[in-house]
């Protein structure tokens, strides 16, 4: 790795950057719930998704890896509710191959998202053995982990959204959470083999299946708006995964998940990208790009070159959706860690390969913008610049000056100060970052 730094040292062209960016504001949909935990309670108080569970009834409560808003409390307060129905939880995590596919490594990254015994009151134990559990016909062999298997319920937490690698009557949620999270590594990889159909037409009826054969009881769907607040929290029994209502709430989400009004755009700048952000680091409903055969990219909008600069700490090293921009800094390929992030993208099969590809690397910040800008189409003086922290954060952007005036015809977008565009000694870019 040092050595591709060394040598792409001073193999840069130069170009003429602009020297101001403008502040872009968006209005964002979705006003955040007041109280998690207080809706979370009242929810399961309005249902009987609890009922069954009898006293002294283990009960497995499983969690992802995404960064799911209000997660502990939402566990926390599902934990309360199953201890008052007599119920013994512990949590489980329900995440396919992440966390370096080790049950350590799985409950370490519940533990960075704030799940522990401490914050959600119940133990957190996990491994990666499973045991079959039924076939899709015509599809893949379905899996179960024996950290789950050994309940006599288990209960699912997840936050329904649309997915980053295809579309279909549900995407992430419930219904998948069930299929590829419940299965660990083995159950994630047997699916993926079977490509896009395996998600597009055959998820829910798989979902379904695993509900025949399995334990799973029911679980929470919570809503997120497009700056990760929770706008809705909604219990659904297991026999509704994958159905109308996990539908309706994926057209929630939809609704409310950021969006790039402007295009074309000839330089999309992304500050940071991880797991944390999106599954595929940058999420590809935001930059329409997604790194899939067959697949072809979104029209609206389009984005010439992606320059990203970093990785959050969050991610942990896991640089999936790698593949989905055009150049990188150095700094960026130094925070990789390539076994977390290659395991990531075997396990998507079709889907993760591509993602998980080396763009160009540049040995800074400014030297990985000039590539992009001179890599456009557009002379430099007149192309439209993007900046942007990460693909979650588009409620304050900053525009080069010709693309400002783009901005702000957009519904619910308007423009504020300008700023100058600039770097340290070493590369690193400086403005307009310090000032938002």
């Amino acid at each position: 790795m040092q050595t591709l730094i060394d040598q792409v040292q001073g193999l840069t062209f130069a170009t003429s950057l602009p020297k101001t960016l403008v502040l872009g504001f968006q209005e964002l949909l979705g006003s955040p719930l007041p109280d998690t935990r207080d809706q979370v309670q009242r929810t399961l108080a309005d249902t009987d998704l609890l009922k069954p569970i009898q006293p002294g009834q283990g009960v497995a409560i499983g969690c992802g890896s995404r960064g799911v808003s209000n997660i502990s409390e939402t566990v926390c307060a599902l934990v309360a509710a199953v201890r008052a129905q007599g119920g013994s939880p512990y949590i489980f995590p329900a995440m396919g191959s992440h966390g370096g596919s080790t049950a350590a490594g799985q409950i370490a990254t519940l533990a960075h998202l704030g799940v522990t015994p401490d914050t959600v009151g119940a133990p957190v134990q996990g491994t990666m053995e499973v045991r079959v559990t039924v076939k899709v016909p015509d599809g893949p062999q379905l899996y179960q982990g024996l950290d789950s298997a050994a309940a006599d319920h288990v209960l699912l937490v997840n936050r329904i959204k649309p997915h980053t690698s295809f579309s279909g009557w549900v995407e992430s949620g419930l219904a998948k959470m069930s299929v590829i999270g419940l299965g660990k590594l083995t159950g994630a990889q047997a699916y993926h083999e079977g490509g896009l159909d395996a998600f597009v037409h055959k998820l829910a009826t798989a979902s379904q299946l695993q509900v025949q054969h399995t334990n799973l009881l029911g679980g929470l769907a919570l809503v997120e708006n497009a700056r990760e607040e929770t706008i809705a929290v909604q219990a659904l029994p297991a026999t509704e995964f994958g159905g109308d209502r996990e539908n309706a709430l994926l057209q929630i989400a939809r609704a409310h998940m950021p969006r790039i009004p402007v295009s074309p755009v000839d330089v999309l700048v992304v500050r940071k990208m991880g797991k944390d952000i999106s599954g595929t680091g940058m999420d590809t409903n935001v930059i329409g790009r997604y790194a899939i055969p067959d697949v072809v990219d979104d029209s609206h909008p389009h984005i010439a070159t992606i320059a990203a600069l970093s990785l959050t700490k969050g991610t942990q090293g896991n640089a999936n959706g790698l593949g989905l921009a055009n150049v990188i800094s150095a700094r960026l390929l130094k925070a990789i860690n390539w076994r977390s992030t290659y395991t990531n993208a075997l396990a998507a099969g079709v889907m993760g390969l591509r993602k998980a590809a080396m763009p160009m690397v540049q040995p800074h910040d400014r030297a990985a913008v000039e590539t992009a800008l001179r890599c456009t189409r557009r002379p430099a003086a007149q192309a439209r610049m993007l900046f942007i922290e990460d693909t979650l954060s588009l409620d304050q952007v900053w525009l080069s000056p010709n693309l400002a005036a783009d901005w702000a015809t957009q519904p619910g977008c308007s423009l504020g100060p300008e700023a100058s565009l600039s770097f340290a000694d070493c590369g690193a870019m400086v403005q307009p970052w310090d000032l938002t």
